[in-house]
């Protein structure tokens, strides 16, 4: 594909960004009939953990669910982001304690599974194809301790991968996230957190890669790219909120983001990484029950090892939050970035953020996509772009469904990265805290990047989850 090509596909994607963004803000809040259900997407597997989805309730009802579209939005105030603690990998809020618990320490949902991984690489130096035939353990451990108007969350979620016998490091995953947020005052909140994670070569494990919560109006893309060693990354931030009145916050958030890719021969650079400074300021303005505004602009310098320029990136952009009605919604950011290479040219390009939710009787239904600088999976100095869809659909009561496809590009590299992923989930709820499921992925990837695995790959999996705390929709 020539450069010229390149660009015209590429501005023919923001086009289309922009367009369905505009169009979806036109749309009148109108009133449609009842509908009961959640607008979260809950992710029952992805890389960082997968035993996090809460399950649904035996007679089929949802907690999560929004409300009756003949009822009035009431009049909310807009709630501090460091407020909104999430599970580790998950756009869902942290869960309540189950009966396994000591003191403000808990168990999360855990799951056993056998599954295959059939590994082809399309690059003769990452060896032959490959059929891996191993057991899968995870789960989560918690600790939720509120102390006066204050809270402080550890989350730790390791796996445990075990062949012929013998532990797979290849498959092994942490993750650590701490977080905490002190209300200083009636008009003052700070939040600090620090988010460890650690990846192998071999990170596919079947599920889907996105999550999205319109209750929250919160979104999560996790990495789906396959690093050819092993990623770490840690990101440690602040965030200060303002409220300058009930209707209107200002966020100021420092952050330092430390990235690595380890394991590589000297001859293909040895370890590549990538130490990230930024810090963001954003508006946020509560219009009406449905509907909020804001600005933001930020900057980040990042100093990278090796051969990679440092660089220099500074964002200003918009930001709507629209319920249409009671069960579709839209989150949009719309900026523009400049990129600055240390010795080259200055860049200019579109970035931003745009979130659809949408939910049905039965199905939960979300588009999420994203344009800027990539924080993980692997060290670079390129924008990317990003495109998820998923879907839940629950049969029964105990029968559900999931869903997911996704595709993501770095934009204006030499090393072009590509990768493409199709993921389907079966779960069947055999009480109130067991639930048996099935798990398929196939996902192909496209890179000269020698951080990243070049090939396909399909990864099944059976397996059983325990589900501490049995409270919940899905």
């Amino acid at each position: 594909m020539t450069i010229m090509e390149t660009r015209t596909r590429n501005w023919t994607l923001r086009g289309i960004a922009v367009l369905a963004a505009c169009a979806f803000l036109a749309l009148p809040a109108a009133a449609q009939a009842p509908q009961q259900g959640s607008s979260s997407q809950s992710d029952p597997q992805n890389q960082n953990t997968g035993n996090t989805q809460k399950p649904p309730n035996p007679d089929g009802t949802d907690n999560n669910a929004p409300p009756d579209q003949n009822e009035p939005i009431p009049l909310v105030t807009v709630t501090p982001p460091e407020t909104q603690i999430t599970q580790l990998g998950t756009a869902n809020s942290l869960p309540t304690a189950g009966p396994f618990r000591w003191g403000p320490l808990y168990l999360g949902a855990s799951d056993v599974r056998g599954a295959v991984d059939l590994v082809r690489p399309s690059n003769a130096a990452e060896g032959p194809a490959q059929n891996n035939v191993l057991s899968l353990m995870e789960t989560s451990i918690i600790l939720d301790q509120p102390f006066g108007r204050s809270r402080l969350t550890l989350q730790y979620a390791p796996r445990v991968a075990v062949t012929n016998g013998q532990v797979a490091y290849d498959y092994m995953n942490q993750n650590v996230g701490v977080t905490t947020y002190f209300q200083l005052g009636s008009r003052w909140t700070l939040g600090l957190s620090d988010v460890f994670m650690t990846t192998s070569n071999a990170g596919l494990q079947g599920g889907v890669f996105a999550d999205a919560n319109a209750l929250t109006s919160t979104t999560l893309q996790n990495d789906f790219l396959d690093n050819s060693e092993t990623f770490l990354t840690n990101v440690a931030s602040a965030s200060l909120t303002y409220g300058i009145s009930p209707r209107t916050l200002i966020t100021l958030s420092p952050s330092l983001d430390y990235d690595r890719t380890s394991g590589l021969t000297p001859a293909l650079g040895g370890n590549i990484s990538g130490l990230n400074a930024g810090v963001d300021v954003r508006v946020r303005h509560l219009l009406n029950a449905r509907t909020t505004i804001g600005a933001y602009a930020n900057t980040r310098f990042v100093q990278f090892n090796g051969l990679l320029p440092s660089s220099s990136y500074y964002t200003l952009g918009l930001s709507v939050s629209r319920q249409l009605t009671a069960t579709t919604g839209i989150n949009a950011d719309l900026g523009v970035t400049q990129s600055v290479f240390v010795g080259q040219q200055k860049y200019w390009d579109m970035s931003g953020s745009i979130s659809f939710f949408k939910t049905f009787q039965r199905t939960r239904f979300s588009i999420l996509y994203t344009r800027g600088q990539p924080t993980t999976g692997y060290v670079t100095n390129y924008l990317t772009q990003r495109v998820d869809a998923i879907v839940h659909y629950r049969a029964t009561a105990r029968l559900s469904f999931d869903g997911g496809v996704g595709y993501q590009s770095e934009q204006a590299s030499p090393d072009q990265v590509s990768g493409t992923y199709v993921t389907g989930e079966v779960d069947y709820m055999l009480g109130r805290t067991w639930s048996v499921f099935s798990t398929y992925a196939y996902k192909v990837q496209d890179s000269n990047n020698v951080q990243l695995f070049q090939g396909s790959r399909d990864f099944a999996s059976i397996g059983l989850r325990w589900y501490p705390n049995a409270a919940g929709g899905r």
